[in-house]
């Protein structure tokens, strides 16, 4: 007997605990509701045929408990799990939130999200295997089923975490996930899952989570008519062609069956796609020349400071403009009903501008140049003034008094945490860190 049965006690952090249903099962194991100390949590418990396969792996896992969660958003093996009789085991980690939904599901469009919330799932990611990858450690099996969105904000969970290794280790047998493993793994030739290896899969993840479709997946992948072994190592290990390359057109989109990436790549800002251009041309051939993770998040956050609503039909569109660009200038055209979209006030920090949307926030880095990016905490706020719906001002969320300066009146003003500022163009606003902004039209 493999599985457990409901109400089958285990052993896990010197106490008894309760399976009480199953979840779901994959090829390592399966997936458990389970209850200890009071608390339900997931337990995973492995299948005796993978255990046999990879017999070093109760150690590697022992080290990834001790080492901790790189950040929230990973689901961490918190304990290893044994029942008394069974030579299997199995760990503990918390369970994923009902808000959460499965990337597979996210792809195939049965639950969709925003622009902006897409960009925040794709930061996160990247922050976070950022954080490991900093660690030591490679992840090996990034893919679309190890992750999990929250579409009404953008946050992201990563599960199987139990096959996380010091970087290019070879105690564990874990390669990756089909079309998402990088090419010189699938040639093979001694060549182990890594950190370098995982900045390609890392690449895949997020192609398909901006532009709902695989990057290598083009013409040559719907003229395939069995997609069998010999057909996948032309797609993605020995001749892998990015579906927009700019020097190679073999692979471009089909027109009618591939229209998401078409789509998509119309609407995002070019700086954006010069990233993936490099992570599947350059990236292909050359690991060690891949898309970093703070080149990713560095270009997702611009993007997010770049995103306006047109005030025709409301879809969200990207200001695809250098910021010296005056906003009465601009004549972007929405991709979705054509018209010229009118820009609303931005505020102008040193070189950056950040487009001023009814639901704009402002994070740390936004307003002190000292500090790291950090999506979790608002400092600023766009808000609609409570007794006069035609004024517009930013409220200070920060532990700082501003000092607000109307520069044609040469009038001040200090705003106080919970207090606001009118948005009007040429207001200056001094931050409290050493940094300053304007708010232009």
């Amino acid at each position: 007997m493999n599985g457990l049965a409901r109400g089958l006690k285990f052993k896990a952090l010197a106490s008894e605990g309760e399976v009480l249903e199953l979840l779901g099962e994959g090829g390592q194991g399966s997936v458990y509701r389970a209850r200890l100390q009071g608390r339900e949590l997931a337990l995973k418990w492995y299948v005796q045929s993978f255990l046999e396969s990879v017999p070093k792996h109760q150690a590697n896992l022992t080290k990834v408990v001790s080492l901790g969660a790189p950040t929230p958003r990973f689901l961490w093996p918190s304990a290893l799990v044994t029942i008394q009789d069974r030579s299997e085991f199995g760990y503990l980690m918390d369970l994923r939130p009902p808000e959460y939904s499965s990337l597979n599901a996210y792809v195939a469009r049965r639950v969709r999200t925003s622009l902006r919330n897409a960009l925040v799932a794709c930061y996160q990611l990247a922050d976070s295997f950022r954080t490991l990858h900093l660690k030591g450690y490679a992840y090996r099996d990034i893919s679309r089923g190890n992750a999990f969105i929250n579409v009404a904000t953008g946050d992201v969970l990563i599960c199987d975490n139990d096959n996380v290794v010091p970087n290019n280790s070879r105690e564990t047998g874990v390669m990756g996930t089909g079309n998402f493993i990088a090419p010189e793994i699938l040639k093979g030739n001694g060549a182990v899952p890594n950190t370098d290896s995982d900045l390609h899969s890392l690449a895949v993840l997020m192609f398909q989570i901006l532009f709902l479709a695989h990057p290598l997946d083009g013409k040559r992948w719907a003229n395939i008519r069995a997609l069998d072994n010999l057909a996948q190592i032309q797609l993605y290990r020995d001749d892998p062609v990015f579906v927009f390359d700019p020097r190679n057109e073999t692979n471009r989109p089909v027109p009618g069956l591939q229209d998401n990436p078409i789509l998509f790549w119309g609407i995002y800002p070019q700086s954006l796609k010069e990233l993936f251009i490099r992570a599947f041309t350059v990236g292909l051939r050359s690991p060690a020349d891949r898309v970093r993770e703070s080149q990713w998040t560095g270009c997702f956050i611009d993007a997010m400071d770049h995103l306006v609503y047109c005030g025709n039909c409301g879809q969200e569109h990207f200001v695809d403009a250098p910021a010296s660009v005056p906003s009465s200038a601009y004549r972007g055209f929405c991709w979705n009903c054509k018209r010229v979209v009118s820009l609303p006030l931005s505020l102008r920090v040193e070189r950056k501008r950040i487009f001023l949307n009814r639901d704009t926030v402002l994070h740390p880095h936004h307003v002190d140049r000292s500090q790291e990016p950090n999506l979790d905490r608002i400092v600023a706020q766009v808000r609609r003034h409570p007794t006069d719906q035609s004024i517009w001002g930013l409220t200070n969320h920060s532990d700082r008094n501003w000092v607000a300066e109307d520069v044609a009146a040469s009038g001040q003003v200090e705003v106080r945490p919970g207090r606001s500022v009118t948005l009007s163009p040429g207001t200056r606003i001094q931050f409290g860190t050493g940094t300053s902004g304007t708010i232009e039209a």
